[in-house]
């Protein structure tokens, strides 16, 4: 409950950060990225010290928060290696990632069930 309070407080969209940190576990579970990567975070699934610890990363820009702040996608680029497979790299969510990230919490996004493919 922390974690949902503390990307409120922030002011960030919960799913945006939700799947950013969701991308980075998968990144670092993987091997596709170290602690070093991610300023000494021991970054695994469960662990919600360092959940928390990234949110505010992300929040205030600091280290690998810079670039987790602007999403999946700038992520998955500069990691390179298989990351650009993720599943969590989806459509809609990269790019509400980058649109919506810093935007305040109450706003809201509506998108169509067909159209063109975000990328």
């Amino acid at each position: 409950m922390k974690a949902i309070y503390d990307v409120d407080d922030y002011g960030l969209d919960q799913i945006s950060t939700g799947n950013v940190i969701g991308f980075l576990m998968e990144a670092y579970e993987k091997g596709y990225i170290d602690s070093v990567f991610l300023d000494g975070l021991d970054l695994k699934w469960g662990d919600v010290p360092s959940t928390i610890q990234m949110i505010g990363k992300i929040a205030r820009r600091e280290g690998v928060g810079d670039l987790a702040s602007k999403g999946v996608r700038k992520l998955a680029a500069k990691i390179g290696k298989d990351s650009r497979n993720s599943p969590l790299k989806s459509k809609v969510m990269s790019w509400l990632a980058g649109m919506f990230m810093f935007q305040p919490a109450e706003r809201s996004v509506t998108l169509p069930p067909i159209g063109e493919r975000v990328t």
